[in-house]
């Protein structure tokens, strides 16, 4: 597949096959991911915020937590919420921390999650 050929297909991709690009890029490390967005010519934060959204649901949907609760312990609304987990608004200081106990994540998990670089 051609480069010009990738990004058509990646920006204009539903969310299941945006998906599966990402799960081709799971685990690379951070230098290993600029160069493949250098070398496509598609922004990194592209890859890292979708890639980062869908990793977010698979642990909230394997925690057995519902969003509602999470948003309440969160002291936000439903819809807030839902705007911060895709991506619409970016979580707090506050919130992360609270999602960070919730989850049960690490530091380090907790920052690959929210800040990938």
């Amino acid at each position: 597949m051609e480069k010009a050929e990738f990004i058509e297909r990646y920006t204009k991709a539903d969310a299941g096959t945006k998906h599966l690009i990402e799960q081709l890029l799971t685990g690379l490390d951070c230098i290993t991911y600029y160069k493949v967005c250098k070398a496509l010519s598609v922004p990194l934060d592209t890859f890292l915020k979708d890639a980062n959204k869908n990793k977010l649901k698979a642990l909230i949907d394997a925690s057995g937590l519902s969003r509602r609760y999470i948003a309440e312990r969160i002291g936000i609304s439903y819809r807030s919420y839902l705007n911060r987990e895709n991506g619409k608004t970016e979580f707090r200081s506050n919130e992360i921390s609270i999602l960070k106990d919730l989850l049960g994540l690490s530091m380090q998990e907790t920052a690959d999650l929210f800040f990938p670089l």
